[in-house]
């Protein structure tokens, strides 16, 4: 029979041979039956079908329902229903002077935060919300709390203990300092978003490169200047503490693999600042691979 392995890589890297796939995220189609059809997903596949590298789909109605299979009326119930829940944004076209009717164009929006949503309530909301405000709501779900909350919280617990007593030692606890309170982000909460326990589970011989992370991410996210060197160069904190927000467990394992790969190869003098640098750009690289790994030559 031969050596099975062999040929592994071509037969799962698919050949294009001038067909073109089609790219479906698994969590949109496990989105809830009773908030999306499978009608509505299928009509939502058969829109990415038109979609082109260098523009939105636009087929008519007619033309969509002829492909699937139903009627026009089903399609246009269903690409209502798209457009309510936000997956779908449809620009309605009128040709020229005459202002005639033409087929629609289609905006299709599956991105990650969406299909996240549990119900239709927080599908829309999450549909109408900006990068920043979706990130702000997790990690208010996760326990964060927003500066400007913490700083009147610490302002009025300082002043109900100096009430109480001037004398009390607990001001002077080593456990529950002044400055450890003042941290806007935790460490539990740092090692929560970046999966520390699963980490250091799945690479315990990373395990010390693990625990410099959390204490470069920890440095950063709590840094008071407004500037931070970075890769070389000054940037603005609110800029890098944004960025280090979004990473996540494949982001850090993505960092791990190419700290590894470099240290092999090249002695690295300043490791915490390699690592940041790492750490700063790894958001952009890894949102950049995971489109490229979806592209195909026609």
């Amino acid at each position: 029979m031969g050596n099975r392995n062999l040929d592994i890589d071509a037969r799962v890297k698919p050949k294009s041979h001038g067909r073109i796939p089609v790219v479906i995220y698994k969590d949109f189609l496990m989105i809830d039956s009773q908030i999306l059809s499978y009608i509505d997903k299928f009509v939502f596949v058969m829109l990415k079908a038109y979609e082109s590298k260098t523009s939105d789909p636009y087929p008519s109605i007619r033309t969509l329902a002829k492909v699937i299979g139903m009627s026009t009326k089903t399609a246009q119930k269903s690409l209502k229903r798209l457009e309510e829940l936000g997956f779908v944004v449809i620009e309605r076209r009128t040709k020229g002077k005459t202002k005639a009717k033409t087929s629609n164009l289609y905006h299709l929006h599956d991105n990650q935060r969406m299909c996240a949503g549990k119900t239709e309530e927080e599908i829309k909301e999450l549909a109408k919300m900006t990068e920043e405000e979706v990130w702000a709501k997790r990690f208010l779900e996760m326990g964060w709390t927003p500066p400007e909350e913490a700083e009147t919280k610490k302002r009025a617990s300082t002043a109900a203990t100096i009430e109480s007593s001037e004398k009390d030692t607990s001001l002077y606890d080593k456990n529950t300092t002044e400055d450890d309170e003042s941290q806007e982000f935790s460490q539990d909460f740092i090692e929560e978003m970046i999966s520390f326990d699963a980490l250091t589970h799945d690479f315990p011989q990373d395990a010390g490169v693990i625990e410099d992370i959390v204490k470069i991410l920890y440095d950063t996210l709590n840094r008071q200047q407004n500037t931070i060197r970075v890769g070389g160069e000054n940037k603005k904190v609110t800029v890098v503490r944004s960025r280090l927000l979004s990473l996540n467990y494949d982001m850090i394992v993505s960092v791990l693999s190419k700290f590894k790969e470099q240290s092999a190869s090249t002695k690295i003098k300043y490791v915490k600042s390699y690592l940041l640098s790492m750490l700063y750009t790894e958001p952009t690289q890894y949102s950049s691979s995971v489109e490229a790994s979806y592209r195909y030559n026609s």
